[in-house]
């Protein structure tokens, strides 16, 4: 249902709409994206991940033709223009995929990459020195500071 939700609200549905299609009543539908945020967030990019890439392919394929032009300037000028569009449109859509990670899984990706290849007796000093510092942190009032690194992220 919040997938649906999501792409009705990416066309511009209104909440009435949603929930008239989904079974359940505006009010409810309305407070999906506060309840479920991280869903919803990446319901929203990769619903503009797809919009992004299909209203690229449609530009790109003009250029194409206009690159294909027997008038030289124009066809110089559409090159120079694909050249510079291939460019950008990889760097947004890269840019876009590492916003749809949350936080969180960032963090947990950056513990598999940190502990990958780790044998046992490493894997299990690491995780009692990540249980110490928990420990400390739950001891010492339970919030750490900014300065403190994530676990197993030094």
């Amino acid at each position: 249902m919040l997938q649906v939700a999501a792409e009705m609200r990416f066309e511009a549905k209104t909440w009435e709409e949603v929930a008239q299609r989904v079974g359940r009543s505006a009010r409810t539908c309305r407070r999906w994206p506060l309840l479920h945020p991280r869903e919803w967030i990446r319901c929203h990019a990769h619903l503009l991940r797809a919009y992004i890439l299909a209203s690229h392919r449609e530009a790109l394929a003009h250029i194409k033709r206009h690159m294909r032009s027997q008038n030289a300037p124009v066809s110089a000028a559409a090159a120079r223009h694909w050249d510079k569009q291939c460019v950008d449109a990889i760097n947004r859509l890269e840019a876009l995929e590492r916003g749809a990670i949350d936080p969180e899984t960032q963090e947990a990706l950056a513990v598999l990459a940190y502990t990958k290849g780790m044998n046992n007796a490493q894997l299990l000093e690491h995780l009692e020195r990540t249980a110490e510092r928990l420990r400390a942190r739950i001891g010492g009032g339970g919030a750490a500071t900014a300065a403190e690194p994530a676990a197993g992220c030094q």
